[in-house]
This record gives C-alpha cells, structure tokens and sequence, in this order.
C-alpha cells in the first residue's frame, strides 16, 4: 500500500507500467511531475486508483448505450494517467504541452474527460451533450443523436455549431 499502484503493477508482472511510476522524470521526459508514490491525495493511491477504474467503467457503459467502441484501460496507459494527473493538479495545464515530454512517442494517449469538473460526466456527458443537442435542434432541426451519428453529424458541420454554441 505504501508504493500505491507500483506495487499493484509489480505484483502483477507489468513491467512497463511499472517503469513509468519508478522514474515518471525520467520516462515522461518532464522535470517534475509531482507523483507521490502512494500519498492519499496521489493519483498512484489504490483508493483514487479504483475510483478511476470505476469512472472508466461508467464512461464505458455510456460509450456502450450510445453505440460507441468502449475505451480500452491498460496496466501502462492507467500508470501514465495517474503521473498526468499528478502533474495536472500541480500545473493546471496538460502535461503534453510540458518542455521534454516524449510520451506521446512511447504509446497513444490522450488526456481529459472533463478537465474542471469534479464530476465528469456533469461537464463531458451532461452539460456538454445538452448544448450539443440544442445546437443541433436550433440550427438543424435535428433530435436524438447519438453515438457515431452524433459524432460525424459535429464533425460536418462543427463550424456552425460552434458559432452558434459561442453565442449560447
């Protein structure tokens, strides 16, 4: 429990997830990312790190009943996140736009659901899903997307709906 999630990805013979929480410095390529190992208000803590799980599963059952791909969580993409988000809550900004960091030449990440919210599906599903369909329903005349569907109708005609979201 002392070393956090380390431990969990030690124990279960994830070496790579494990190298990025022995030396984020160093595998991040950033000067300080602010991990704790362990620490009751660290990311890497088991208690945040089953939250996190627990609001994947969430996000995922969401992606699901709107027929989107479920997001895939990994023992290194989970590591990574939890390093990201420590120094998120040190920076106030994202770790990518950070002098050195290279891990976007180890594997595909992203970062962000809803950065702000203490609740993200309060900013990412909810709130943000609301003014989507607004937009849509002002501008279109169109109800009920979801999805795929939702997504390629934003991607053709972002423009418009964002005008119109800015003056929301």
């Amino acid at each position: 429990k002392k070393n956090g999630s380390l431990g969990f990805f030690e124990s279960m013979g994830s070496d790579l997830a494990a190298s990025f929480l022995k030396d984020p410095e160093k595998m991040s390529g950033v000067a300080d990312t602010n991990t704790n190992l362990g620490a009751s208000w660290d990311a890497t803590d088991l208690g945040n790190m089953k939250k996190a799980l627990e609001t994947m599963s969430k996000i995922n059952q969401i992606r699901k009943d709107v027929g989107m791909q479920q997001l895939e969580v990994t023992d290194s993409i989970m590591a990574i996140g939890q390093v990201q988000a420590n120094y998120a809550a040190k920076e106030g900004n994202h770790m990518g736009w950070a002098d050195g960091y290279k891990w976007n030449t180890v594997t595909a990440v992203g970062e962000n659901l809803a950065w702000g919210y203490l609740d993200p599906y309060l900013g990412w599903y909810d709130q943000e899903k609301a003014v989507f369909d607004k937009a849509v329903k002002a501008l279109y005349g169109k109800e009920g997307l979801k999805g795929q569907a939702a997504y390629d109708f934003y991607q053709a005609n972002m423009h418009s709906i964002d005008s119109w979201v800015d003056g929301y």
